[in-house]
């Protein structure tokens, strides 16, 4: 290695890949001494108000607290809320005081508030519910490929069979920066611009390069036509744990991924992981709503729903209904969300009333899950809100 190639190594290390190692650290102490720092080194917090016509009736929501929700929480449900109308959004930063005068003065139709739950816990309970910032979705693979598959979804080991007859996939995992940087252009992004569009929720190419790929392996699905699917991932020996992290198709294509071509990454993953010693396989996070498609796509890959092992698992969620309204109703309704108790345990919540039954056709049920609760939303926009004890999940 020349001199140069040292100093890039030696940037790369200091600029990605230690504050990424930094940021891995799994001790739950650690972690909540790293939230409670950030939150104590922040007095004001953004805070995100949008609003627009719904059905002829005017519509606001407020998003306030955890910066990394701007990226991952508030665009979703402003989507959900609103569609594809017209937006207006305002942008400030509060103190958390200040955020929490804001929403009792302005009354926005819903709210969220996300930080630790000290914070969090603070803030009105009245029609309102509690969340995870985000949960991972993670296999096990310490029995062996047999018992993996034995627990994904039938129809999905039927399929990838089929695809793999039909189009010919084979697994090519690779050390080569020059298949990285490749994969980067031609795969990653492509696809993320498909996906999220102007909304970059990518890691950099330099980036990935130092944070995840020097330290890990880059997994590319190989058919009768070429290279189509790729994904990198970093390798955690110590802990016998592969992290999945960039991912995509040959230049975006959705007819790749239509015809199996990102499924077969997440097979010949976790195959390599079970032929190769590592107990588990982390497929990364997802916000905590049911009806996101990650949550779903992923869950028939054999994954068990976990809060993170950052910090992001002290980071808590109140969303807070504001004034009763059969748009909100109808919102509420339609997107089923994950709980978590005092305990910790993670649950499902669906929301319903005598014109909207609960959304059970959007399943929730993998390994991690513990209670599931239907919210009446007549009684939730009452004086006197409750929602029905937590159901244990059948074993």
């Amino acid at each position: 290695m020349n001199l140069r190639s040292r100093v890039d190594v030696l940037l790369g290390w200091t600029r990605w890949r230690a504050p990424h190692v930094v940021k891995s650290i799994r001790s739950p102490l650690w972690n909540r001494l790293r939230l409670a720092v950030h939150e104590s080194c922040r007095r004001r917090i953004p805070v995100v108000s949008a609003s627009a016509e719904v059905d002829g009736r005017r519509m606001s929501f407020v998003y306030g607290g955890f910066e990394d929700g701007l990226r991952y929480i508030q665009p979703y449900i402003q989507d959900c809320l609103f569609g594809q109308d017209p937006v207006d959004v305002r942008k400030e930063m509060l103190t958390r005081r200040e955020l929490l005068r804001k929403i009792d003065a302005e009354q926005p139709d819903l709210s969220i508030v996300a930080g630790g739950s000290r914070f969090v816990e603070s803030t009105p309970a009245e029609r309102s519910i509690t969340m995870p910032f985000r949960i991972h979705q993670v296999v096990d693979t310490s029995q062996g490929w047999p018992a993996v598959q034995q627990k994904m979804s039938r129809r999905e080991v039927k399929r990838h069979g089929q695809w793999c007859e039909e189009y010919g996939y084979t697994s090519a995992p690779t050390r080569s920066a020059d298949d990285y940087f490749w994969f980067y252009d031609r795969m990653v992004v492509p696809s993320m611009e498909v996906r999220y569009g102007k909304r970059d929720r990518s890691l950099g190419k330099e980036q990935g390069y130092h944070m995840i790929f020097r330290h890990g392996i880059l997994f590319m699905v190989d058919s009768r036509t070429g290279r189509v699917a790729g994904s990198t991932s970093e390798l955690d020996s110590r802990r016998r744990l592969i992290n999945a992290r960039l991912i995509g198709v040959r230049d975006g294509d959705q007819d790749l991924r239509k015809y199996g071509a990102q499924n077969a990454l997440y097979h010949f993953i976790l195959r390599w992981a079970c032929e190769n010693g590592y107990d588990r396989v982390d497929y990364q996070g997802c916000e905590p709503f049911l009806r996101k498609g990650t949550f779903q796509y992923k869950k028939r890959f054999a994954t068990r729903a976990e809060l993170p092992p950052n910090h992001y698992r002290f980071v808590r969620m109140r969303l807070r209904a504001g004034a009763d309204s059969p748009q909100l109703r109808r919102f509420l309704a339609a997107n089923p969300v994950m709980l978590i108790d005092a305990e910790g345990r993670l649950g499902a919540g669906y929301f319903h009333d005598d014109e909207h039954r609960p959304r059970l056709d959007v399943p929730y049920r993998c390994d991690g899950f513990e209670f599931e609760q239907l919210i009446d939303m007549t009684t939730f926009f009452g004086t006197s809100p409750r929602v029905r004890a937590p159901e244990l999940v059948p074993e």
